[in-house]
Formats: C-alpha cells, sequence, structure tokens
C-alpha cells in the first residue's frame, strides 16, 4: 500500500486525507484490493456511525479510489472487491434518520453502486453486482431504494436475464410501492413471466394508485400478458374501458383489448360502448376497433348482425388507410354468414370506384366470396335433387348417390376457401393469397386447428413497388401492415393508402415477385394458386406446409425477438448515387403525447437488408 494511503488508513488521518489527490492513479490502482479491504475494516465497526472523523476520512478514500478505477479503466479487476464492500453496508443500519439524513453506510453503498453501474453495459461487472444490490430494495431507505431501481433499469437494458432471475424480489418491490421500478417488468417478463402471472390481479389494482408514467409500463406489462394468457386478464376488462379516454395510454389499452378480442371475443362483447366511444373521438382507432368488432361478431349471428352494422355504417367516413381493415372484417363474417354481406353488398360496391387500390381489391374479393356462394349453393341444390333421383329409382343405391353428392359438396366448399385471386390493371400489379381469416376467432367457422399464415401482395404504380404484408406483433396496428417500398432515392415518399394490403388467410402462398427493373424481392418460394377444375384437389404448397408444420417455432422466435428488437413496420429500398440500400421504418408503441414520432416514423439505414427483411416476413408467419 502507498505510505500516504497507509498512513491515512491506519491512523485515520483526516489532515492527511486531501493529500491523496496528489497521486498518481497508477500508483493507487496497484493498491487498490488492500485499500478496499481497510476501508471495509474500518466501515464495518460498531461505532463507525457515531464516529464522525472515521466516516470523513472513509468518504474521502472512496471517492479517491473509484476516481482511480474510472482514469485506469481497471473496473473489471476490482469490481469483486467493490461488491464485497456493498455488502457489508447490508448489515448495517441503511434507514434515514428523523431528518431525512441518510446513515453513513447507506453514503458509501450509494457512492459504490455509482461507480460500479457506470459500466452498466458491461455484462461481468453487472453479473457481480446485481444480484447484491437487488437486496437493497428491501432496506428502510426510500432515497436508497429509489437509486436502486434507477440503476436496475438502466443495467436491464443490456442484462435482463440477470435481472429476471430476481423477479419475485423486484416484484414484491414494486407491490409495495415501488412504481419507479415497474418500468423493469416489460423487459424482463418473458424471461420469468411465472410470478407476475401469479400476481395479475394485484398488478391490476397498482392502475388506480399510480400516476399515469408509472401507468404506462403496467399496460405494456398487460399487454404482454395478453398475448399469451389472456384469461387472467378477463376480469379486468372494465378497468381496462376506464383508461381508453387517456390520450397516453388508450391506444396500448386497445391493443390488450384486441387480443382479449381474439381470443375470448365474449370478454369485451359487454363493453363495446366506450371501445366504439374512442374511435368516436380519436378516428386513428378505428382499426383496431374494427378488429374487435370483427372478433365479437364470431360468437354469434346476432352479434354478427351488430357488429357487420356498425362496420357499414363507417365506410363513408372510414379514412382511406383504414378502409381495407373494416372492408376485411366486413369480409370475414360474411365468409361465416353469406347472408349478411349480401344485404350491404350495393354499399360496398360503392367503394369500387375508391382512389386505394387496396379498398378496390377488396370489394373485389368480396363480390367474389358472394359470387361462390351462390354458385357452392347451385351445387348443392343439384346434388340434392340427383340424390332424391336416385332414391326414388333404387332404394339400394341411395347410400352411395348421397357420399357423392356429399363429396361435390365438400370439394365447393374448399374451392370457396382455398381460392386465390390474382388482379392486374394498368396502374398496379397486385398478387394476393386466399381468402380464408388469418385470426383466431374465425376457427368458430370449423377451421379450428388451422394455423396462421397472413397475405403478402405486391403492387406496382409508376416508378415505385410495394410489397405489404401482415404487420410485425410489436407495432402500433399489430395486425396491420408491413411495407417494402422500392423507389428513387428522389420519390422516397408516397401514399401511405398504397401500402395497406389486408390480412387475407390462415393458410396460403407467400409469393413476392415483381419484375426486375423494379427491384424484386423474392424470400418466399411459392406460386400463386389459381382455381382447380372440377373434381380435382387443390395443390398444397410446399412453404405452406412447411410454415403449417414449424408454426409454434416460428412463433416462438418471433415472440423473443421483438421484446428486445423492435420490428420496422415497413422497409424501403433505396436508389443512391452509387449502390442501393436498404432504409427502415418504425412507429413508436406507445404514441405518447410527448412522443417525437407521433406524426411520423423513426427511419434508420441498414447494412443488413437480408436479416430485417427475413425478420419482417417471419413475422407475418
Amino acid at each position: 500500500m502507498h505510505e500516504l494511503f497507509a498512513q491515512v488508513l491506519s491512523a485515520k488521518d483526516l489532515s492527511k486525507a486531501g493529500e491523496l489527490f496528489s497521486l498518481e492513479d497508477d500508483e493507487i490502482e496497484k493498491d487498490l484490493e488492500e485499500i478496499i479491504k481497510r476501508i471495509e475494516e474500518i466501515a464495518d465497526t460498531e461505532d463507525y456511525e457515531k464516529n464522525d472523523n472515521d466516516q470523513s476520512v472513509v468518504e474521502i478514500c472512496i471517492t479517491r479510489i473509484t476516481t482511480a478505477i474510472r482514469e485506469t479503466e481497471k473496473i473489471e479487476k476490482h469490481a469483486v472487491s467493490l461488491v464485497s464492500l456493498l455488502s457489508m453496508c447490508l448489515r448495517h443500519n441503511l434507514a434515514q434518520g428523523s431528518k431525512d439524513e441518510d446513515p453513513p453506510h447507506a453514503k458509501i453503498a450509494s457512492d459504490v453502486m455509482s461507480r460500479l453501474f457506470t459500466y452498466y453495459s458491461n455484462s461481468g461487472v453487472m453479473s457481480l453486482a446485481i444480484p447484491a444490490v437487488v437486496n437493497f430494495l428491501s432496506c428502510n431507505n426510500k432515497d436508497l431504494v429509489r437509486s436502486v431501481a434507477s440503476y436496475l433499469s438502466l443495467a436491464t437494458l443490456d442484462n435482463a436475464h440477470l435481472l429476471a432471475q430476481h423477479m419475485t424480489l423486484v416484484l414484491d418491490t414494486v407491490l409495495k410501492g415501488n412504481y419507479l421500478l415497474g418500468q423493469v417488468l416489460p423487459q424482463i417478463y418473458h424471461l420469468n413471466p411465472a410470478p407476475v402471472l401469479d400476481h395479475v390481479d394485484r398488478l391490476a389494482e397498482l392502475l388506480q394508485s399510480c400516476d399515469s408514467t408509472d401507468k404506462v409500463c403496467f399496460i405494456q406489462l398487460f399487454n404482454k400478458v395478453a398475448k399469451t394468457h389472456p384469461k387472467l386478464l378477463k376480469k379486468h376488462v372494465p378497468l381496462f374501458c376506464t383508461h381508453l379516454s387517456s390520450s397516453l395510454l388508450s391506444s396500448m389499452v386497445l391493443m390488450i383489448l384486441v387480443d382479449m378480442a381474439l381470443s375470448q371475443p365474449a370478454a369485451v362483447v359487454n363493453h363495446l360502448s366506450p371501445i366504439q366511444a374512442a374511435a368516436e373521438t380519436q378516428p386513428m382507432f378505428m382499426y383496431q376497433v374494427a378488429q374487435i368488432m370483427g372478433a365479437v361478431g364470431t360468437i354469434n349471428k346476432e352479434e354478427a348482425e351488430r357488429s357487420m352494422t356498425y362496420l357499414v355504417s363507417h365506410l363513408s367516413s372510414a379514412d382511406q388507410s383504414v378502409l381495407p381493415c373494416v372492408l376485411q372484417e366486413m369480409r370475414g363474417l360474411g365468409l361465416i354468414w353469406p347472408d349478411l354481406i349480401e344485404e350491404h353488398i350495393e354499399q360496398i360496391s360503392k367503394l369500387s370506384g375508391s382512389g386505394s387500390s387496396a379498398v378496390r381489391l377488396m370489394v373485389q374479393q368480396i363480390r367474389e366470396d358472394l359470387r361462390k356462394h351462390h354458385q357452392a349453393d347451385k351445387s348443392s341444390q343439384s346434388a340434392a335433387g340427383d340424390t332424391s333421383v336416385s332414391l326414388s329409382s333404387s332404394r339400394n343405391s341411395s347410400s352411395s348417390v348421397v357420399e357423392e353428392a356429399e363429396q361435390r359438396k365438400e370439394r365447393d366448399g374448399k374451392d370457396h376457401h382455398n381460392t386465390s385471386n390474382t388482379t392486374t390493371d394498368s396502374s398496379s400489379s397486385t398478387i394476393t393469397s386466399p381468402v380464408t381469416r388469418e385470426k383466431k376467432r374465425w376457427s368458430r367457422s370449423g377451421e379450428e386447428k388451422k394455423k396462421e399464415v397472413r397475405s403478402v401482395s405486391s403492387q406496382t404504380e409508376g416508378t415505385v413497388t410495394v410489397i405489404t404484408v401482415g404487420n410485425p406483433p410489436n407495432a402500433t396496428h399489430p395486425s396491420g401492415t408491413v411495407s417494402v417500398k422500392s423507389t428513387a432515392a428522389a420519390t422516397e415518399t408516397g401514399d401511405q393508402s398504397q401500402n395497406f394490403a389486408p390480412r387475407l388467410s390462415r393458410a396460403s402462398q407467400h409469393s413476392i415477385a415483381n419484375d426486375a427493373q423494379k427491384k424484386t424481392f423474392s424470400y418466399a418460394n411459392v406460386s400463386t394458386a389459381t382455381e382447380n377444375p372440377p373434381g380435382s384437389e387443390p395443390v398444397r404448397d410446399g412453404v405452406q406446409l412447411f410454415c403449417e408444420k414449424h408454426f409454434a417455432k416460428i412463433k416462438a422466435f418471433i415472440n423473443n425477438i421483438s421484446t428486445v428488437v423492435p420490428l420496422p413496420v415497413k422497409c424501403s429500398v433505396v436508389n443512391g448515387k452509387h449502390k442501393r440500400f436498404l432504409r427502415l421504418h418504425f412507429d413508436c408503441a406507445c404514441q405518447g403525447e410527448q412522443c417525437l414520432y407521433t406524426g411520423s416514423q423513426f427511419t434508420l439505414s441498414t447494412r443488413l437488408p437480408k436479416l430485417w427483411v427475413h425478420l419482417m416476413f417471419l413475422a407475418v408467419q
């Protein structure tokens, strides 16, 4: 140990302590292990709290050694000693005095933590510090606990797995009122969800006592719970609906209600009034409200009529970018109850002259669905007539005739659900996948176990190629669209309504094709299905079968990715002066009042285009 340090620590000479700052950092660093051990011995005594001289000497020495560690960048070498000094403080009084003054050991702990968490991105240092620091969450010192919560929130950015091991302790601290620590829960939930699932009811009660900033963290947490365990939130739907009037929380609450409606539409059927009111006051939410209404319509025909009436009433007032979603929900209900869509086909047909190609496409597909339904009815009547003739002519052959008629009816039904439509006009070229519902809610129509694969479409208008697929899970509109634009640098922006593609199918081909001069992307080897001739079985695509077989793995992978990396809502291929590059566009998931990107998107250029586009397309499987 350096002679001056030895004199200050052995004699506890405060007059010499100030001279420690004249020493070189390298001279001190060589003796740091011994110095820290000596400081710990002085502070770990019964009379330390009453000895002002000792406290002053220790404070000056700690300041000097932490400065030396910072300047020499040798934190990893001395992290163990610092953590040992930190753990020693837990054995002493940390409670604040009558005048909210921190006891001496709380000051030592605060200084040491401040130095350790300067290196919050260093996994080696954090693996030593976090297990010791979390123990301070239970101490009786509000200021120190608040500091610990801030440090842990910072460390979670790069070391969520380390804090997830202490989820129970973190959760207990939050439930006791340390709402600041609640901001780490959404980040570590996916790594250790069990404790949160066990306390969902108690966490929901906190929404009534915490402020708006803290509520954001809890709503984000419930959003993750709703995607995996919506049943646990069923009783709290009325509580969520009370926050639909908040401009800060309404978008996130609607995302929760959408996830719940898809899995349990009956849970939201009695709360449609505040949900519809949210769309009236903020038309941007019509997208999510349409999804909820479409889900509720699958409960029974009575609810379907109400949902259809509501959706039809908004055809004239909805924004062009939202109309495809409204039409898609109507189309889904029409696939279950064709007579409902037939009642409103005249109003729907008025949109065939819309300026949005996505809207025109949806209108055409609804008409095609209705035409196939009528064709199927005629086939059924014909089959029934053949059966009755056979029965009158020969009772012995009746069973075979009935069987043949049923096979024909089943074949027509398959054609109705599995036929792809390909539409081309002078200004756009669109390839769309078949029209079976992407959502779980359409499982009530007889396809319960099919897996979700959404539609992919490609539209070319002038020099712009727009490739659209379903939205990634972390986007502002989780079931919307992801767009891939290919355009020259001077014409990079375009009409958002042209980027919208309806969510169409559960088991369909994925193809993205375009002319080589218009920036071809092909991430799935798929062919566009055409109508099968009568009597033949529909051909199933190899990629479709692969996606169905590995659906669970794909879903788990994307869920894990989206918790740590936001997925783009669209990407653009830009022609630079020398080479092309990919520009990613991100939406803010909160859309709060103070958000810098409420009305725009955050853009980022990347050198890994294949990786990002691959993730975007996996997200729609």
